[in-house]
């Protein structure tokens, strides 16, 4: 019954990431999952996500180390969760052709490491494959090749990654008028990083009530040199 969102009302199963969650909870699944390995499927979960919407664009070699990697979380999850052997779910060919891709990732991870070491760069953990491989002076992966844009935080100045720039527009004075819009900003840029956004917000909120206050103590200047 806890593969439905509601025990109630049997009529929709959970999302992957509550399954994951119930699975782990002492009280229902009790079941040990890394974080490490949370992350490896909920990876893989978007890789056929995006199979599933024609939303794909990553290379054939790729998918194959990313399917060697969940593979070998999968043989010692049925192990130690449901008591199956290998040879339960997948035939000796099929299994050596995993082992293969498992022996050629590590190969691969091992050289990019290699390659790594021979370099004075910052290093970064990849949001793609989890591996200390992000080379941040070349914005790309040296293992899995992901690439991706850093920029600098407008308000700290700290590097990220663009996925991780949070957008506090929201927080802005939105107006609109015959079609046209205009916008408060408050000085403040769209962007900034996870760890600027309550200060930037509580800077608009100071900002937006210095301002108000301005007003009013100039109306009633106005109102009472008007008397």
């Amino acid at each position: 019954m806890f593969i439905y969102e509601s025990v109630d009302k049997p009529d929709k199963t959970v999302s992957l990431r509550c399954a994951i969650t119930r699975l782990r909870n002492p009280l229902i699944g009790n079941v040990s999952i890394s974080d490490a390995d949370k992350l490896k499927i909920e990876k893989a979960f978007e890789l056929r996500s995006e199979l599933t919407h024609f939303e794909f664009n990553h290379s054939h070699e790729h998918i194959e180390l990313k399917f060697a990697e969940i593979f070998g979380f999968m043989i010692f999850f049925y192990r130690s969760q449901l008591a199956l052997q290998t040879a339960d779910f997948i035939d000796e060919a099929q299994h050596n052709n995993v082992i293969q891709l498992v022996n050629t990732r590590k190969e691969l991870l091992e050289r990019a490491k290699e390659y790594i070491a021979e370099r004075d760069d910052i290093i970064w953990t990849c949001p793609e494959c989890s591996e200390n491989t992000f080379l941040v002076s070349e914005q790309q992966c040296c293992f899995c090749h992901r690439k991706e844009q850093i920029f600098d935080c407008p308000t700290c100045g700290a590097e990220n990654f663009e996925h991780d720039l949070i957008d506090i527009s929201d927080a802005f004075d939105w107006a609109w008028d015959e079609g046209r819009t205009s916008v408060q900003s408050f000085g403040m840029e769209v962007v900034c990083c996870p760890e600027c956004v309550s200060e930037a917000r509580e800077k608009i909120d100071d900002i937006r009530r210095s301002q108000y206050d301005e007003d009013m103590a100039m109306e009633e200047y106005h109102f009472q040199k008007g008397k």
